[in-house]
């Protein structure tokens, strides 16, 4: 929720922004149910609004820095066995990843950071009989000091082409957004990884709230044949770099 939120406002603001009778500058229309003594006036500013939301996403991406860095640094206390330093977070994660051994869905696989014990590198290989069949796509998951609490940060590492994903590689997880509502055993890492797989094994959805990449959701959904064929091969070269290196 932290990164889809401003991704899915820049999103729209870029949309509505393009409308000529929209455009910066352009005063607001008056509703049917509108009159001069209730109408709401002024003008669209959607510069400024673009700059605040583009703030709001700086800040949001500098907490997550102060994770890395306070994994980084818990992780160093567990290592000189300073236990009862560690946070609570960290010693979650070490059950986590002796648990992650046994219960890793087929399709993935997952290392952590060794000096970084709330950094996980997870590989996605794309599910068979997709478009992104023979990709190897790599994620990253930053954790959170409250983690299981709060839901991670996630973000694709290597490059993809996907309605459900920005251009920043920042998914569309219903886990994600839903997290406080979620049962324990859907908070766990393997539980992430699954909805990862999800993503590219199940057909997009028409949603356009689900639509972090609108240029991809687009094509993807046009009525065009030539729109469709594009989409596809904007997959197909994402899938042979990733595999490229």
């Amino acid at each position: 929720m932290r990164s889809r939120a401003p991704q899915s406002y820049l999103n729209t603001i870029k949309v509505m922004s393009e409308k000529k009778e929209l455009k910066d500058g352009a005063n607001f229309k008056m509703m049917p149910f509108e009159c001069s003594s209730n109408g709401m006036h002024g003008q669209y500013q959607w510069a400024k609004l673009k700059a605040r939301v583009d703030k709001i996403h700086a800040q949001l991406m500098a907490e997550v820095q102060e994770w890395r860095n306070q994994g980084a640094q818990q992780t160093a206390l567990m290592k000189s066995h300073r236990d009862s330093a560690v946070n609570s977070c960290v010693h979650y994660l070490r059950q986590q990843e002796e648990r992650i051994k046994h219960e890793a869905p087929d399709g993935t696989s997952v290392g952590v950071d060794e000096t970084n014990a709330c950094v996980w590198t997870a590989t996605i290989f794309g599910p068979a009989e997709t478009l992104w069949d023979g990709g190897m796509f790599q994620v990253e998951l930053i954790f959170p000091p409250d983690f299981p609490d709060a839901p991670p940060y996630v973000h694709f590492l290597t490059g993809i082409y996907h309605p459900h994903i920005s251009p920043l590689g920042v998914p569309y997880l219903r886990n994600l957004i839903m997290w406080s509502t979620l049962e324990p055993r859907d908070k766990s890492v393997s539980a992430l990884l699954q909805a990862l797989i999800n993503v590219l094994a199940l057909d997009p959805s028409p949603e356009p709230a689900t639509h972090l990449n609108v240029e991809a959701a687009t094509l993807a959904f046009s009525r065009s044949d030539d729109d469709r064929k594009e989409y596809k091969r904007q997959v197909k070269k994402r899938v042979q770099r990733s595999m490229d290196g």
